[in-house]
């Protein structure tokens, strides 16, 4: 198309051919009738990607006593199914108006994402987490996943002593 002056344009959605990344490319016109062969200098296009996450655990309302650690994973792919091994993560955890977030996210093997949670002093209650995917050229992702887990308190009774007295 053209855009009103002496520059033309073409959308282009990329497919899977393309790797997603800075790249330098060329605009050749070859035996056109219309316009004579000409070959343009080096252009800068950036190629972007989609991240696509995919939860693992916990969820189905795991329950975890209060003072426990809770591990959280997720695996991170792009739109091409190729496994994204040096991406971002952020895990965030929310309860009744509270949020937390989980980190260090570490890359456990290939796009393998897992971070380690101490509920110790965190809010007893049903948790939803929403995890946020990105890497360099690529658009992020979030996938978010009600009633992932439960935090409970269960009340223990200490230093407990009887009296006989009658």
């Amino acid at each position: 198309g053209q855009n009103g002056t002496t520059n033309y344009y073409r959308e282009f959605n990329p497919d899977c051919t393309y790797q997603a990344g800075n790249q330098d490319w060329l605009v050749e016109v070859n035996t056109s009738v219309a316009y004579t062969d000409n070959q343009s200098s080096t252009q800068k296009v950036q190629v972007y990607g989609d991240v696509t996450v995919t939860y693992n655990s916990p969820n189905s309302s795991q329950q975890y006593e209060r003072g426990s650690a809770i591990t959280f994973s997720s695996y991170l792919t792009d739109d091409c199914m190729v496994n994204l091994t040096t991406a971002s993560v952020l895990y965030n955890l929310t309860t009744s108006g509270t949020s937390y977030t989980c980190g260090p996210v570490t890359n456990a093997t290939g796009n393998y994402y897992t971070c380690d949670f101490d509920t110790t002093s965190r809010n007893v209650g049903t948790y939803n987490v929403s995890i946020t995917g990105s890497k360099n050229y690529h658009n992020n992702d979030t996938n978010v996943t009600n009633n992932a887990f439960v935090i409970k308190s269960t009340p223990t009774l200490k230093n407990a002593t009887v009296d006989f007295r009658q």
